[in-house]
């Protein structure tokens, strides 16, 4: 894989970083109901987690030679949500969120599988410790949603 190919790759997942971080941030002005207080605070901590991995990539993308994207976010997508209020409601989506994440990254482990040089090799064990950051906590989340008998 070449440098080029992969900061195109780690730009299309930046896109996806600043858009989940907005949409934890949001979440948390608009969460309703019981337990309101601790979930915007969890969810406020997920939207400064989600900054810190918009940070990683772009520091990531500068040091491979590119240019992080500055526009077309999915964030934009963001005008035409239905934002859910309820605490159960906010956190499945998050979870989902996550889930996608975490695929999305399992796929990019693949494709960056070969090691075909040093960066491709960096890349790779910088989308294992994202896959594992997004696995974490979808299953928090799962917790958190469970029911108990």
């Amino acid at each position: 894989m070449t440098k080029q190919e992969l900061i195109d790759l780690l730009n299309e997942d930046l896109k996806h970083e600043f858009h989940h971080m907005h949409s934890y941030l949001h979440a948390s002005t608009l969460v309703t109901g019981l337990h309101r207080h601790e979930i915007a605070e969890l969810l406020l901590e997920e939207a400064k987690s989600e900054l810190e991995h918009c940070h990683q990539f772009a520091q990531l993308i500068v040091h491979l030679g590119g240019t992080p994207v500055t526009s077309g976010h999915p964030i934009d997508e963001l005008k035409s949500v239905t934002w859910k209020t309820h605490p159960i409601n906010i956190l499945e989506d998050a979870m989902a969120m996550e889930d996608v994440v975490a695929a999305r990254y399992s796929e990019r482990l693949r494709q960056t599988e070969g090691h075909e040089n040093p960066e491709t090799s960096y890349v790779h064990v910088f989308y294992e410790e994202q896959i594992a950051d997004s696995w974490k906590t979808a299953r928090e989340f799962q917790l958190m949603l469970k029911k108990h008998a």
